[in-house]
């Protein structure tokens, strides 16, 4: 028998359901109302003198907590006030002492009603809950361990047990303590041997940026969900403030890490406390919500696609300032991004190119400057320069040398940040910078070789310099549209890969698979000659890059401008960049014209280097007084089914040049010294 299928008309209702929820894909938003309270410095203090009375105020506070649910709002809010969730206190709840935390404990509870409050508390560490979870003074934050376990509406726990995070009603809150950061140390190393400022501030971080990737990986993904910072530091000039050159609360590296961790994610609003204030400030577009609980405490509403926060005066128990906020603040790269923003060094130690592609015109702002993604040095309203391929450029000029720089680049309200070194005074005798190439292997072979250079910077920020690229960036360098899906893919999983473009300027050879060189011109503005040749000094060295396309046989203009340039060349140390070169071993057969030309050549003029990017994997040979080094295409060298990539770092210090090799795991592999008299 034949079944019958009968089409009915939508329903009205549904049909708006289903349009709403196709609008808001990616942007989900809760359906039902939600109520928390948020205050930060509690700072109870069982030694004091004044600790019976300070308390006492503090459970004043906890009574008119428990007095909110039903209290109308302000007219300008309206309706009444629901039952809240939670209490989330933002660090700094004691003086570090175990019977602090024995009083504290005992005033808020856990779950909420076996103490004074109804509610659950949600409480972090700050830096005067005392030590690391580990030292024997870390009472408070092995006391937050314990209690984690036993938590209302837990979606996961660090591996540590410290940092936690909950799921609500489609809002997703991470507790991240004392600030988000990578590391269990205590100041972040830097190096100031190469002016790259290492800092001590108030405790490790606990790894509390490793779990804050992994609970958004697993319990957002690419819902859209709203989600909620919870840390004690805030992000502005005070929190990152340094005293003297060495001590800050917390760093520059690890605001940036931060954004870089949650780009993409609907992350809706920071809770902070720390400097004991009642305001709201901005980051790159996310509000930024102080609170302290001396002289009030938060109440914020979630509600459809709106977040509201209306302070509660302890002193006089009145409403006062009531912000809004949205709960669709998308933190991804503006959406008209195609590529950047990226860095390109042109040889001139004064100056640093910023670049990005747009798939349209766009109202353009960006901004830079010294001191703490403050951008103080100025503002720049850009327009493209290429009014068909939306390709954008800002030159920043009399840099200062070897000196830290932040930038921000807003399009509507959707903003992207980095950071970069200007180079070293010429007249320098040591630097370091990394070395990769052939990223044509594929996009997944650059992330994960991108992800290992975004490593060791974070290792030794002396690294955080130059990217210098050994040719063959792309496969199929046909058109604008292939660098954008090949070198400057927006994919979620490419991050690192765009990460390092944003904080490392990138200067290199074309290679052999350049593709329309006018393009590559346009994307990488360097000071190329007539052919794809160019050269430049960085510090003690002197990087001449050759064109494999162009003829370079003795009485080509190639020829003659390389041994007018090495000639030239006031550095003590010379690499060449060049390829395709076939062989240089010194058991080579054959008449390899590169062989033929190029090494007597490079041994005449003095060339300690010469770095090739064209074959696969990484491969080193001796050829007279020359080391030639290959670091080529992902190959699958430990025949593991893993196509890997490699790095080399290069360090040149007085009379010595290394060249250490990485593979894209970072497992040393090699290690390449040259040294002179």
């Amino acid at each position: 028998m034949k079944k019958e299928t009968t089409i009915r008309p939508c329903n009205p209702r549904t049909l708006f359901l289903l349009c709403w929820v196709i609008a808001f894909f990616g942007h989900a938003v809760p359906g039902e109302e939600i109520t928390f309270i948020h205050i930060g410095d509690t700072h109870y203090d069982t030694s004091a003198a004044e600790h019976e009375e300070k308390r006492a105020a503090l459970q004043r506070a906890i009574e008119k907590m428990n007095a909110i649910p039903g209290t109308l709002y302000p007219e300008q809010v309206g309706g009444v006030a629901g039952t809240p969730m939670g209490v989330f206190i933002v660090g700094d709840l004691t003086e570090a002492k175990e019977s602090d935390f024995a009083a504290f404990a005992e005033d808020w509870g856990l779950a909420g009603g076996e103490a004074l409050l109804d509610f659950p508390v949600y409480e972090g560490a700050g830096n005067h809950d005392g030590r690391p979870s580990t030292h024997p003074n870390g009472h408070a934050r092995r006391a937050i361990i314990e209690r984690n376990p036993k938590r209302p509406h837990l979606a996961s726990i660090s591996e540590n047990g410290l940092h936690y995070a909950l799921d609500y009603k489609g809002v997703h809150f991470v507790q991240l303590n004392e600030y988000a950061g990578m590391d269990n140390d205590e100041r972040y190393p830097g190096n100031p041997e190469y002016k790259r400022k290492g800092q001590s501030y108030g405790n490790p971080a606990e790894k509390s940026l490793q779990f804050l990737r992994r609970t958004l990986e697993e319990n957002v993904g690419d819902s859209g969900r709203p989600v909620i910072l919870f840390q004690h530091y805030s992000i502005d000039g005070w929190s990152l403030h340094a005293w003297g050159n060495y001590l800050a609360w917390w760093t520059e590296e690890h605001v940036l890490r931060l954004w870089e961790t949650i780009q993409g994610y609907n992350v809706i609003a920071l809770m902070a406390g720390h400097d004991h204030s009642h305001r709201v400030s901005e980051w790159n577009g996310i509000p930024v919500y102080h609170m302290d609980a001396v002289r009030g405490f938060a109440v914020y509403r979630i509600q459809g696609d709106e977040m509201v926060r209306v302070v509660r005066n302890l002193e006089d128990d009145t409403w006062g300032t009531v912000s809004r906020g949205s709960t669709t603040i998308n933190s991804a790269s503006p959406a008209e991004l195609v590529q950047g923003p990226y860095l390109v060094y042109d040889g001139d130690p004064s100056s640093m190119t910023v670049l990005w592609r747009t798939d349209r015109e766009a109202e353009v702002e960006f901004r830079w400057g010294r001191e703490q993604f403050q951008f103080e040095v100025g503002e720049v309203e850009v327009r493209p320069h290429d009014g068909e391929k939306f390709l954008y450029r800002v030159v920043l000029d009399e840099l200062e040398p070897n000196a830290h720089y932040t930038y921000q680049l807003q399009i509507g309200d959707a903003y992207d940040i980095g950071m970069f070194y200007s180079a070293p005074e010429p007249e320098t005798d040591k630097v370091k910078f990394l070395v990769y190439g052939s990223t044509s292997s594929g996009l997944a072979e650059l992330e994960n070789v991108s992800r290992a250079l975004y490593d060791h910077i974070y290792e030794d920020p002396a690294y955080h310099s130059i990217l210098l690229h050994s040719g063959n960036w792309i496969p199929d360098a046909e058109g604008i549209r292939d660098w954008d899906e090949h070198f400057f893919s927006r994919k979620s999983f490419a991050r690192h890969a765009r990460h390092i473009l944003a904080r490392m300027p990138i200067v290199g050879a074309a290679g052999t698979e350049v593709g329309d060189p006018a393009l590559f011109r346009e994307l990488f503005p360097y000071n190329l000659e007539a052919g794809m040749y160019y050269s430049f000094q960085y510090g003690p060295v002197h990087v001449t890059v050759m064109d494999p396309g162009s003829d370079y046989s003795e009485g080509s203009a190639q020829h003659a401008w390389l041994v007018n340039d090495l000639t030239e060349a006031a550095a003590p140390w010379k690499i060449l960049v060049y390829t395709g070169i076939h062989s240089w071993s010194d058991d080579a057969e054959g008449g390899d014209e590169s062989r033929q030309v190029l090494l007597p050549l490079c041994e005449e003029l003095g060339v300690d280097m010469v770095i090739d990017g064209r074959v696969g994997g990484y491969q080193r040979q001796k050829a007279g007084e020359i080391d030639y080094i290959r670091l080529g295409a992902a190959t699958d060298n430990e025949g593991d089914g893993l196509r890997r990539m490699y790095y080399g770092a290069m360090k040149v210090e007085g009379s010595t040049m290394t060249l250490e090799i990485f593979d894209d795991t970072r497992r040393a592999l090699d290690t390449v010294e040259l040294w002179r008299d």
